[in-house]
């Protein structure tokens, strides 16, 4: 396995596990004001955008060959 294929695939299971996460807590907390709303809405674009790179860099490594 190389170490882009590895690094890219624990990124984007690690950004699964942070939207996961951050949409459980969205269920259990109350957003009581804009800011807490809007800092939510940026941890899971973050989140996702993590996931999305870990998966194109996985990929990336998936189809080099050694």
């Amino acid at each position: 396995m190389s170490t882009l294929k590895f690094f890219g695939f624990c990124a984007a299971a690690t950004g699964a596990i942070l939207v996961q996460l951050a949409l459980v807590s969205a269920v259990i907390l109350p957003m009581d004001t804009v800011e807490a709303r809007r800092g939510l809405g940026q941890f899971i674009q973050a989140s996702l955008a993590l996931t999305a790179l870990g998966v194109a860099g996985g990929a990336v490594g998936a189809s080099q060959r050694s």
